[in-house]
C-alpha cells in the first residue's frame, strides 16, 4: 500500500471476491517481504498433494521502499522460480519525484541485482499488454518478472479500445482487439515463446522450495545459462524493443525507455518536430519496453553506421552500460553518451525528473543544429520570489512565487486526529516523524509540534533514538524523545521497533496514532490490526512500562479489558498525558484513539457511522478573528473572512468533519445547534441544502434552475502541439481529479483520444493538486503540459494558478484562463490571523502577465455554487461550465453533460440528486458567462451576514457633531464617513448608552475637522479612527457577549416568525427565513441553541473548561447579564476588577491620547504615521490571555512602553495571569478608569 500503487488492493477487494471472479484470490500481506513469500508459495501449490489447480499466476505489488525491504524474499522466490502454467509478476511503483515517498526511487537496479526481468510501461494503456507479456515471459523462463510503473503512469489515464469480453482461449495473454495499437508502439500481445535447450533438451523450469545445496547450485547454473537467455530471446522475438524512427543517413541514435519515450515524443511534438524532421536530421530512435535483460544483438544492429548513441534515462545509469558493453570492440563503433558527454562533462542529469521539454532539448543539442528551431521560445518572466517550505513532491521544490501570492502547502484534513495528537506540550521536545499522513509534522510549527529530528524508513521508527540517546545530554530537552508511529506502520513492522527500544533499555515515548485507516493510500484497514485493549496488552508483554490511551470518547472503554499498566484519558488531557509519560524511565506509549476524519466522513455518507447530533457555528459578532480556535485545532475548515468589523473566522460547513476541537479555543463565540434529522452535516453530497424523504435517506433540495444559455462553438481539438492541452489546479479533496475524469470521459464520447495525469499524493493532502489533460484526434504521446503549452487553465485555486510551474505553462499567444476569485485558506492563513489571500484584482494581474487581459476570466465560483446550487463543492463545475460557454473546450455539450451525470442526464434531472445538482452547477457556470447580470441579480437576493445597525439609526447621534455648514460634514458625506460613524454610534448606544455613543462621535468629529483642515478634504485618518476607536470602546466583556448572543437568537426567531415556522436558516452566520425556491439549508430548531462560554469568574474558581449555556434558563441568564450592563466601569461592576478589564479601559485612553498627539503636526508627510497609529487598534484581538498578549504589539505601534502582557501565561489552565511588576503597577494606575 503506497503511492503510486495505492488503491490497487481496494480494487482487488471489490472485484476479486470468489463469487464475482472464480479463481481469483486476493490476500493482503502484513508487509512486503511476507507478501512476497506468500506469492512464492503459490508457485508450489500445483505440485503439492491435494492440489486443486494446475498452476497459479502470482502478483505482488508495492512501491520501491517495499521492494527494498523484501529483497531477500524476492531473491529466494526468483531462484525457486515459476512453472509453465504459473508465473509471477511484480508491480513495482517508482516515485522519481518523491511526491509521496521519503526518497526518490528507481527500482530497475535492484531488480537487475535480483535477476528479475524489467518491463517499463510508458502509459497506462501499456500496463495491461506488458503485464500479459510479463506473465508469458515468467512462464517460459521460470523467472519472476517485474513492471516498473512510475507515478506519472500510475496516476495517469488514457482512452483505449475496450478489451475483448467473454471467455479467453489463449491463456489470457492475447489482446489484439484491445492492445497497444498505434498509441502504444504497435506492440502485440500474442506471445512468441522461445525454445532454448539445456543439457540437450528444451528447458522447462519446475519451481522448488528446496533451497539448499547442492540443489541451489544447480538452480544458479540454470538461472545464468538458460533462464536469462530465454528472457532475452523473448524480448527479441516478440519485438518489445523496436527502432521506431530510421533514416538513410542516420548519425545520432537515441535510446529511450518506457515513460521517457512517451515524454520525448511529446516534447518533440510540442516543438513542432515530426518523424520526417528527425529522419532528415539523421536521428534514429530506439524505444525500450523491456528494460532488462537488454539484447546485445539489438544494440549492435541499432548502432551500426551511427556516429553517436545518446541514452536518455533517469537516475542511475542503467541502460547506458549495457549499450556500451554491446558496442565495445566493434569496428567503427559509435561513441556512447548519457550521464556524461564525450569530454566527461555531465550531460543527462542523474537527479530530479526529466521533463518532456528537457528531453527534447537534449536531443536537439546533440543534433548540432540539424533540427529546426523550436517554435515555442517563450521565456519565464522574472518575478520577485520567496522560498516555499521544503517537503515532498511539489511542496518540496524551492520555487519562486509572485510577490504577494502565498504558496499552498499540504495540511491535515479538517478534523484529522493528527491535528491534535501530533502536538507536544513543550517546544523543546525531540520528535521522530513517521511514515504516513502524520509525516506532515515535519513542516509544522516547531513551537506546537516539537523539534522534528528526522524520519526513518518504515518500521524503523524509534530505533534512531536507540543509537543517538547515549550521546545526547538529557537536560537538552524537558520532554525527552517522542516517536510518532501510525497504526498501519505499527502492525506492518513498527512493533519490532518498539521491541528494539525495550531491549536496548532506551527511554522514549511512542505515540501510536490509532486512526483505524491507512489514510494516505485509500483508507484501507491496517492488515493484522487488533483493537486498542488487545494492543495495550501486547505492549505490556513487550515490556512497555506505562500506556495511556487518549480518546474523544472514553465511554467506549467502560468494559474494555486493558493491560494492567494502561489507563484511558480524555483527549483534552493529551498534553498532561505526554508530560506524565515523559517523566518516566523506559519505554512508554501513548495511544491516541480517534478515527480518521476522512474515513469517518465517508462512513457517515454511507450510513455506516452515525452523524453527530449537533453542528458548530461561530457568531461572527462575538468572534474577534484572533485565530486561537485555529491554533488549538489546526483545522482547515476555520476560514478567515473579512467583515464590516474586520477579520473574523467562519466554519466552512461543507468541509467540516465535526471534530469540534475548535470549540476549545479561548473564545465565547461558538454556538452548537441540533442537526436536522436524517441529514448528515458536513457531508458533501448530503449537504446543507438537503431535506429528508423516504426511509431516512437524504433528498437533494432543488437547486435554482439556471437560465437558458445559447450554445458555444468549441475550438478544434488539434492545437500547435498536435492536440489540445488543459491544466487544472486546485486543492486536495475538492474534486479536481473528478473534473479531469469528466473531461476524459467526454473526450471518449466525442470519439477523441485523450491522456490525463492527476498529480496527487501526500504532498497534495490539503495542498496543491494539479491535473493535466491532452485531447486530440490522434493519440497523445504524453499526459503532461509543458512550458508555454497550455491552451486552457482552469484555476480552481487562485494560489495554485500563480505557482511557477503553472505560470510557465501559459503562453500569451494561445493560453486562456478561467479562474475562481476566492481562494480556500492555506494552513498558514488559518493559523496566522495576519495572513490574507490575494484579492481578485491581484490574481487577474498576475495571470494577465502570462496571457493577456482579454484571456483571463475571474468568477466567484464558490459563491455561485453555495448560494445558487446549495453545495460549495460544485464550484469546480461552475468554472467548467464557464470555460465551455466561453468556447474554450473542444468538447460537445452533449458529451460533457453525459460525462457529468454518468450518461443518464434525464434520470439525473428527474431524481433531483447528485447529478441534478452537478448539472445545475455546470449550468450556472455557463450563465456566469452568457448572462452575468442574471447571476448578479440572483446573488443579490441571498441572505446578509450579521452586521452593524443601519446607519439611519445613528444619524441623530452624528448630526450635532458634524454641523451641516461645516467643511468636515461635506467631506465626510462624500467619503461615506458619516454612514460609517452613524452605524458604529448606533451600535455603541446599544452597547452602553447614548452618552457613550456621543462621546465616540465627538472624538471622531474632532479628528475629522483637523484632518480636513490640514489635508485638503481628506478623511482617511478619521475613517481609521472611527473604526479603531469603536473597536476599543466596544470591548467584549460578559455583558456584550451576552447581548450579541441574544441578538443572534433574536435574529433567528425573527427569521423563523417571518416564515411561519420554528426553524431558520442560520448557516455560516447568515440568518434568513427558510422559505424560497431551495427550501431550508440548515433548519435549526430555536430551542436547541447552546452557547459555549468560559467566564473569567469560573476561571478564578478553577473551572478549566467551557460550560454550555442554552434553553430557557440560558436565555434568561443572558438577558439578566445584558440588563446589568449599566454597571460596566463602575465600582459595582463584578467583572471590572480583572486585569483584562482594567487593561481594556486603559487602552481607550492611550489610543485617544496617541491619536490626538498626531493632529498638531499632521501634514502630507506625516499622514502615514498617523494612519499607522489609528490602525493600531486592529492589533488588539481575542479574549483573555490572547488579548493580553496582543497589547504589547498595540502599545509598540503607539510608541508606548511594553506592559509585559505579551508574556502572560495561564497557571495550570486556571486563568490566573502572572505578570511583572510593571504590569501590576499599571493595573493600580488604571484601576479607577471609567467607561467614557
Amino acid at each position: 500500500r503506497g503511492s503510486p500503487r495505492a488503491g490497487r488492493d481496494l480494487e482487488l477487494s471489490r472485484h476479486a471476491a470468489p463469487r464475482a471472479r472464480p479463481g481469483v484470490v486476493h490476500r493482503p500481506g502484513v508487509n512486503e517481504e511476507l507478501a512476497a513469500t506468500a506469492v512464492a508459495g503459490s508457485q508450489l501449490a500445483a505440485g503439492l498433494p491435494g492440489a486443486r489447480v494446475d498452476g497459479v499466476t502470482g502478483w505482488w505489488y508495492g512501491k520501491a521502499p517495499g521492494l527494498d525491504r523484501a529483497v531477500d524474499a524476492l531473491r529466494h522466490g526468483n531462484v525457486a522460480g515459476t512453472g509453465p502454467l504459473g508465473g509471477v509478476v511484480l508491480l513495482v511503483g517508482d516515485d522519481p519525484e518523491a511526491k509521496s515517498s521519503t526518497l526518490p526511487s528507481a527500482s530497475e537496479g535492484t531488480l537487475r541485482d535480483l535477476l528479475v526481468p524489467v518491463f517499463y510501461p510508458g502509459s497506462a494503456a501499456e500496463i495491461g499488454p506488458l503485464a500479459d507479456h510479463a506473465v508469458a515471459l515468467s512462464r517460459a523462463s521460470g523467472l519472476w518478472a517485474a513492471l516498473k510503473i512510475v507515478a506519472s503512469v500510475a496516476d495517469g489515464s488514457v482512452t483505449v479500445a475496450a478489451r475483448r469480453a467473454g471467455p479467453r482461449t489463449d491463456g489470457g495473454l492475447s489482446a489484439t482487439d484491445g492492445g497497444l495499437g498505434s498509441a502504444d508502439g504497435g506492440l502485440g500481445v500474442d506471445p512468441v515463446i522461445p525454445v532454448v535447450e539445456h543439457r540437450g533438451r528444451p528447458y522447462t523450469h519446475r519451481p522448488t522450495g528446496r533451497l539448499l545445496p547442492p540443489a541451489t547450485l544447480d538452480l544458479e547454473e540454470a538461472l545464468h545459462t538458460v533462464r536469462l537467455e530465454i528472457a532475452r530471446r523473448y524480448g527479441r522475438e516478440n519485438g518489445l524493443n523496436r527502432v521506431v524512427v530510421r533514416g538513410p543517413a542516420d548519425r545520432l541514435g537515441v535510446v529511450v525507455p518506457g515513460r521517457l519515450y512517451r515524454d520525448l515524443r511529446q516534447g518533440l511534438a510540442d516543438e513542432g518536430v515530426t518523424d520526417d524532421m528527425l529522419r532528415a536530421a539523421g536521428v534514429r530512435l530506439l524505444h525500450l519496453a523491456l528494460l532488462w535483460p537488454l539484447d546485445p544483438a539489438l544494440s549492435r544492429e541499432f548502432g551500426r553506421g551511427l556516429d553517436e548513441v545518446l541514452v536518455l534515462e533517469e537516475k542511475q545509469a542503467f541502460v547506458e552500460p549495457g549499450v556500451r558493453d554491446a558496442l565495445y570492440g566493434l569496428p567503427d563503433a559509435p561513441r556512447v553518451v548519457g550521464r556524461h558527454d564525450e569530454h566527461g562533462h555531465p550531460l543527462v542529469p542523474a537527479h530530479g525528473v526529466l521533463t518532456a521539454a528537457r528531453l527534447a532539448e537534449l536531443v536537439r543539442a546533440r543534433c548540432a543544429g540539424r533540427l529546426p528551431r523550436p517554435r515555442t521560445t517563450l521565456t519565464v518572466l522574472p518575478t520577485r520570489a520567496r522560498p516555499v517550505p521544503v517537503g515532498s513532491g511539489s511542496a518540496a521544490t524551492r520555487a519562486a512565487t509572485p510577490a504577494g501570492m502565498p504558496a499552498r502547502t499540504p495540511a491535515y484534513c479538517s478534523g484529522c486526529p493528527h491535528n491534535l495528537s501530533t502536538q507536544v506540550p513543550d517546544p523543546t521536545t525531540l520528535v521522530g516523524a513517521g511514515i504516513g499522513c502524520h509525516a506532515m509534522v515535519t513542516w509544522a510549527d516547531p513551537d506546537r509540534f516539537g523539534q522534528v529530528v528526522g524520519i526513518t524508513q518504515m518500521g524503523g521508527e524509534g530505533a534512531q533514538w536507540v543509537g543517538a540517546e547515549p550521546f545526547v545530554e538529557p537536560a537538552a530537552t524537558r520532554q525527552g524523545f517522542v516517536q510518532n508511529l501510525g497504526d498501519g506502520t505499527y502492525f506492518h513492522s513498527g512493533q519490532l521497533a518498539v521491541r528494539q527500544a525495550v531491549a536496548a533499555g532506551a527511554t522514549l515515548t511512542f505515540k501510536i496514532l490509532y486512526n483505524g485507516a491507512v489514510a494516505m493510500t485509500g483508507g484501507q484497514d491496517p492488515t493484522g490490526r487488533v483493537g486498542v485493549p488487545e494492543l495495550t496488552r501486547m505492549l505490556e508483554l513487550e515490556g512497555v512500562t506505562r500506556t495511556i490511551v487518549t480518546t474523544e470518547d472514553p465511554r467506549r472503554y467502560r468494559r474494555a479489558r486493558l493491560a494492567g499498566n494502561a489507563q484511558v484519558w480524555h483527549r483534552d488531557r493529551l498534553a498532561e498525558a505526554q508530560r506524565a509519560l515523559g517523566a518516566r524511565t523506559g519505554v512508554t506509549v501513548l495511544v491516541h484513539d480517534q478515527r480518521c476524519a476522512a474515513e469517518t466522513r465517508r462512513d457517515r455518507a454511507r450510513g455506516v457511522a452515525a452523524a453527530p447530533t449537533e453542528i458548530v457555528v461561530i457568531n461572527e459578532r462575538v468572534c474577534e478573528g484572533c485565530g486561537d480556535c485555529a491554533a488549538v485545532s489546526n483545522c482547515l475548515s476555520l476560514h478567515p473572512v473579512d467583515t464590516e468589523l474586520g477579520p473574523r473566522t467562519r466554519i466552512d460547513q461543507s468541509s467540516c468533519n465535526l471534530d469540534r476541537s475548535c470549540v476549545r479555543g479561548d473564545c465565547p463565540s461558538f454556538v452548537t445547534v441540533p442537526a436536522p434529522r436524517g441529514v448528515t452535516p458536513g457531508q458533501s453530497g448530503a449537504g446543507p441544502a438537503d431535506a429528508v424523504s423516504g426511509a431516512g435517506s437524504p433528498r437533494w433540495a432543488a437547486a435554482l434552475p439556471p437560465p437558458h444559455c445559447p450554445p458555444a462553438v468549441p475550438p478544434a481539438p488539434d492545437g500547435p502541439g498536435g492536440g489540445f492541452a488543459v491544466r487544472m489546479v486546485g486543492v486536495g479533496g475538492t474534486g479536481v481529479v473528478t473534473v479531469n475524469h469528466i473531461l476524459l470521459a467526454a473526450a471518449a464520447r466525442d470519439g477523441l483520444h485523450a491522456a490525463a495525469l492527476d498529480q496527487t499524493g501526500l504532498a497534495q493532502k490539503g495542498g496543491p493538486v494539479v491535473s493535466e489533460l491532452r485531447i486530440g484526434t490522434a493519440p497523445p504521446d504524453g499526459n503532461r503540459v509543458g512550458p508555454a503549452g497550455c491552451d486552457v487553465l482552469l484555476a480552481f485555486d487562485p494560489l495554485g494558478a500563480t505557482s511557477p510551474p503553472t505560470l510557465a505553462a501559459l503562453d500569451p499567444r494561445r493560453s486562456s484562463v478561467v479562474a475562481a476569485s476566492t481562494a480556500a485558506p492555506t494552513i498558514q492563513m488559518v493559523t496566522d490571523a495576519r495572513l490574507r489571500a490575494p484579492d481578485p484584482t491581484t490574481l487577474r494581474a498576475v495571470l494577465a502577465e502570462r496571457t493577456s487581459p482579454g484571456r483571463v476570466n475571474v468568477i466567484d465560483a464558490r459563491r455561485i455554487a453555495t448560494e445558487l446550487v446549495g453545495d460549495p463543492m460544485g464550484a469546480n463545475l461552475v468554472l467548467l461550465g464557464a470555460a465551455w460557454q466561453t468556447g474554450l473546450l473542444p468538447l460537445s455539450l452533449e458529451a460533457l453533460l453525459a460525462a457529468i451525470t454518468g450518461g443518464n442526464t434525464g434520470a439525473a434531472g428527474r431524481a433531483g440528486g447528485r447529478g441534478a445538482r452537478d448539472l445545475a452547477a455546470f449550468g450556472w457556470g455557463r450563465a456566469a458567462v452568457a448572462h452575468p447580470e442574471v447571476v448578479a441579480g440572483r446573488l443579490a437576493q441571498t441572505p446578509a451576514r450579521f452586521r452593524l445597525p443601519a446607519a439611519a439609526r445613528g444619524r441623530d447621534l452624528v448630526d450635532g457633531a458634524f454641523p451641516a455648514d461645516g467643511p468636515a460634514r461635506a467631506a465626510a458625506d462624500r467619503a461615506g464617513l458619516l454612514d460609517l460613524v452613524a452605524a458604529r454610534a448606533a451600535d455603541l448606544r446599544d452597547y452602553q448608552n447614548r452618552r457613550y455613543a456621543l462621546d465616540y462621535v465627538a472624538f471622531v468629529a474632532t479628528v475629522a475637522a483637523a484632518e480636513v483642515d490640514r489635508l485638503a478634504g481628506s478623511t482617511r485618518l478619521a475613517e481609521a479612527v472611527a473604526r479603531g476607536l469603536h473597536r476599543l470602546l466596544a470591548y467584549k466583556d460578559e455583558y456584550e457577549v451576552a447581548r450579541l448572543h441574544l441578538r443572534f437568537h433574536a435574529d433567528v426567531r425573527a427569521a423563523a416568525a417571518a416564515a411561519g415556522t420554528d426553524h431558520a436558516d442560520i448557516r455560516d452566520g447568515a440568518v434568513a427565513a427558510p422559505a424560497g425556491p431551495r427550501g431550508p439549508r440548515w433548519p435549526w430548531g430555536l430551542g436547541g441553541l447552546r452557547w459555549h462560554l468560559r467566564p473569567p469568574l469560573l476561571r478564578a474558581l478553577g473551572v478549566n473548561r467551557k460550560i454550555r449555556v442554552g434553553g430557557p434558563l440560558g436565555v434568561l441568564a443572558l438577558r439578566s447579564l445584558v440588563g446589568l450592563r449599566r454597571l460596566r466601569g463602575t465600582p459595582f461592576d463584578p467583572f471590572g476588577y480583572t486585569a483584562l478589564r482594567r487593561t481594556e479601559r486603559a487602552l481607550i485612553a492611550e489610543y485617544r491620547a496617541a491619536v490626538l498627539a498626531t493632529l498638531p503636526g499632521l501634514t502630507a508627510a506625516t499622514a502615514e504615521t498617523a494612519l499607522a497609529v489609528a490602525g493600531a487598534a486592529e492589533l488588539v484581538r481575542g479574549y483573555e490571555r490572547v488579548k493580553l498578549a496582543s497589547v504589547d504589539a498595540f502599545r509598540a505601534a503607539l510608541g508606548g512602553p511594553s506592559s509585559g502582557h505579551g508574556h502572560a501565561d495561564v497557571d495550570g489552565g486556571q486563568g490566573r495571569v502572572h505578570r511583572g511588576a510593571a504590569g501590576q503597577a499599571e493595573d493600580r494606575e488604571t484601576a479607577s478608569g471609567r467607561v467614557g
